[in-house]
């Protein structure tokens, strides 16, 4: 009995081993790369040297034969290269824009100023009056007469109303005919010059202040336009004694003070 026992204990031991040998070398064998695989994927690694695999839009990486692995930034503009670019180019239009309109207000400039000035040349050769020497002299003496002691801006201003009351053409002022020296001469108007003679007036100390205010007005010099829209046609010296009746024509009235004189350009009825 006991020689049968250890018989079947030394089976079932045998047993045992050969199922362990067995399930061994079969995970061996499924573990093992058979030899034609090996050569096959050697062969395939021999002819690519390396791979590239692609990580990201923004870089690219390499892996070699050795396994290493190199990345490189790609070509591709990142967002903040693009932002900056982005940026220079509202800046640039913005720019652009910015000295367009610097150039449209100089040439809206350049235009006003030429039309001022076609404007004002043509007012000058409407006003200028084409004169002779006699009216010259005459007018200056009525300065001389009238605003001597003046500024040059009061001499001016008293010729300026007898060219604006040429200008009106009325018989009120002796204009109707269009003739400055009958203006200038018509009764009552401006300061009696009959005693003055032409020698007299050119040995006096205001000579050339007078003519050259007369050449102004009758080139359309009107300082009395700072006020009045079209100029004066009256003035009176503020200073002097007037009588009642001056005075009634004169009361309330709108008026322009240069100096001494008061300028205007109605009177009461």
């Amino acid at each position: 009995m006991e020689t049968q026992r250890i018989i079947r204990l030394n089976a079932i031991l045998l047993c045992v081993v050969v199922i362990l040998m067995v399930t061994v070398a079969f995970i061996f064998d499924k573990t093992t790369i058979p030899k034609e695989t090996e050569n096959v994927v050697t062969a395939s690694l021999a002819s690519k040297p390396h791979t590239v695999e692609v990580t990201t839009p923004s870089s690219i990486s390499y892996q070699t034969a050795s396994g290493s692995v190199i990345s490189a930034t790609s070509s591709s503009i990142s967002a903040k290269e693009k932002r900056q670019k982005e940026k220079m180019r509202k800046k640039k239009i913005k720019e652009q824009r910015r000295k367009k309109r610097l150039q449209q207000k100089k040439r809206a400039e350049r235009k006003r100023l030429l039309e001022q000035k076609k404007a004002q040349r043509k007012l000058t050769e409407a006003e200028t009056y084409s004169y002779t020497h006699q009216e010259l002299l005459t007018l200056a003496k009525i300065i001389w007469a009238e605003a001597r002691g003046e500024s040059y801006k009061g001499k001016v201003s008293v010729g300026a109303v007898a060219m604006n009351r040429l200008n009106t053409k009325s018989s009120e002022f002796g204009a109707e005919n269009g003739s400055l020296m009958e203006v200038l001469l018509k009764k009552w108007a401006f300061a009696d010059i009959s005693d003055l003679s032409d020698e007299e007036f050119k040995n006096s100390d205001y000579y050339d202040d007078c003519i050259k205010a007369a050449l102004a007005a009758l080139a359309g010099e009107d300082p009395t336009k700072e006020y009045f829209q079209n100029g004066a046609l009256f003035f009176y010296d503020i200073y002097m004694d007037i009588s009642e009746k001056q005075k009634r024509y004169r009361e309330g009235i709108d008026t322009y003070k240069i100096g001494c004189h008061a300028f205007h350009v109605e009177l009461n009825d």
